[in-house]
Order: structure tokens, then sequence, then C-alpha cells
């Protein structure tokens, strides 16, 4: 974990520190309003956005929600998924580590700059943010959109689109 670029150059005493992780197994994208709207109907709480048309779609990442929620949510579908998944597997957040290796290896463990590879400047194919071209929306995009910027693992909107 760590150890990227300008920390790198930076800070020299903070090298890259090597972590164990067991296998695992992680969402091609982000929890959708869809995917929420059945926990809330369930009894779950709503999240902070509900309220905003903009950031409503049902295929739109789920926004203003807080860490609690999200582990609320997390054991709530794991009780839905409870045939489905092998057993002794729940559904939860992943730690950093394991956010850092889905986001950032290849498949053969070599560490790459972004999702999608060591392209320096990203671009709408790869992720949606401010700066991109004609991907100013002042509201999260659809899940999923910028096939080109997954990672090596398929999972979509690493970077770009809504803060994690």
């Amino acid at each position: 974990m760590g150890g990227w670029g300008e920390d790198v150059k930076n800070q020299p005493d903070r090298p890259a520190v090597p972590h164990a992780l067991p296998q695992y197994w992680i969402a091609r994208t982000p929890i959708t309003n869809a995917q929420w709207q059945a926990w809330v109907d369930a009894g779950g709480e709503p999240s902070y956005a509900a309220d905003e048309s903009r950031s409503n779609t049902l295929n739109q990442p789920v926004v203003a929600v807080t860490w609690f929620m999200c582990r609320d949510f997390c054991a709530w579908l794991t009780q839905q998924l409870a045939g489905a998944l092998p057993e002794g597997y729940e559904i939860r957040l992943p730690t950093e580590a394991e956010w850092e290796v889905a986001a950032a290896y290849d498949g053969r463990g070599n560490r790459r700059m972004y999702p999608w590879g060591d392209t320096p400047e990203p671009n709408a194919d790869h992720a949606i943010f401010a700066d991109a071209q004609g991907n100013n929306l002042g509201a999260a995009a659809p899940v999923g959109v910028c096939v080109a910027g997954a990672a090596a693992c398929g999972a979509a909107d690493m970077a770009g689109n809504v803060f994690e």
C-alpha cells in the first residue's frame, strides 16, 4: 500500500508497504440509487440527497450517505443474498488495501497509476470528472459509462464520478 508518485518524491522514507490480503470479491459498479431504494423500502435510511432530482436517477451511484448507513446497507444485503453467497462470505465495504489492489493492480501483480493503466492524462473515456471534455454534468453520471476506465479486475468507476 502507498508509496505513490509525489509521496515517494517528497517523503522517500514512506515507501510502499507490503500487505497480504485474503481473496475477496469487489462489486463491478458502485451501489446505485435503485439498489439503495430497495433497502429504503425495507426500512433503511434514505440518502441525504433523496430529495435532489439531479442525484436520483435509478442508475446513478447513491451519494450523500454515511459510512454507518453503508455498513447497515451491507448487512441487509448480506441477509438478502444469504442463499447465494458462499459460506462465510458477507457484503461489506472494502478495506483501504482491498480498494487499492482492485483499483491499481493488473492481473499479474503490476501496479498501475490509474485503474485503466498508466495513461498520464485521463480523458472522458476513462472517467467522469469536472474538467473532462463535455463531462461537467453538475451531477453524477450513471454507473459504468466509462468502459475504457475499468480496472483490470473489471470494476468500473474506481476513479472519477463521485467522491468515496
